[in-house]
């Protein structure tokens, strides 16, 4: 004999978006809190030194109006690199709270995403030895950022490839599309 029960005794099983298997939910929670906090980390490197510059031409007498073409078209690329990374991390995060929602109750799996990271000092005053110093620490911070934001998607893309799924697949090329971006 069947029982049957009333639909609102049964709890609702939350709406997922990407097909996760169960017994990989806590791989991909890992895998996407590690490509998070790497995301977070380039973004406030980029946002920082972009501070420390925006603040230095201020206070030479420049602001951002007087900016020539190619210093525009330098911040439009710039821009909608910083807002691929931005989309990447918002997706990045509807997977983790899949996979977060397919564990055991009360189970983290360990994931820990660090949102606010510590920035290399940059110098109060602006002069050319100032300003050579902090194009070094960008070059060498965003070398050291976009590899370690390459080494956490790359084993997370290639695991969404293995999904049957179009939001895995189509997050899968997301990825490939910022990685293509940053390596160019």
């Amino acid at each position: 004999m069947l029982d049957r029960v009333a639909l609102d005794t049964v709890p609702a099983m939350p709406s997922l978006r990407f097909a996760i298997p169960t017994n990989q939910a806590a791989v991909m929670l890992s895998e996407c809190s590690g490509a998070l906090t790497a995301l977070f980390a380039l973004d406030s490197h980029m946002q920082h030194h972009l501070d420390w510059l925006t603040a230095a031409a201020e206070s030479l007498g420049r602001s951002p109006d007087a900016d020539d073409d190619a210093t525009r078209d330098a911040r439009a690329v710039a821009n909608a690199q910083t807002e691929r990374m931005r989309a990447l991390r918002t997706e990045l995060a509807e997977l983790a709270a899949d996979a977060q929602a397919l564990l055991p109750e009360g189970d983290t799996a360990g994931a820990t995403i660090v949102r606010e990271h510590e920035m290399a000092p940059l110098p109060e005053a602006v002069g050319p030895q100032e300003l050579f110093m902090v194009e070094r620490s960008f070059s060498a911070g965003m070398a050291r950022f976009v590899h370690t934001a390459t080494m956490s998607l790359r084993p997370l893309r290639s695991r969404l490839r293995t999904f049957d799924d179009d939001p895995s697949t189509q997050l899968a090329d997301n990825v490939d599309a910022f990685l293509a971006a940053v390596h160019s």
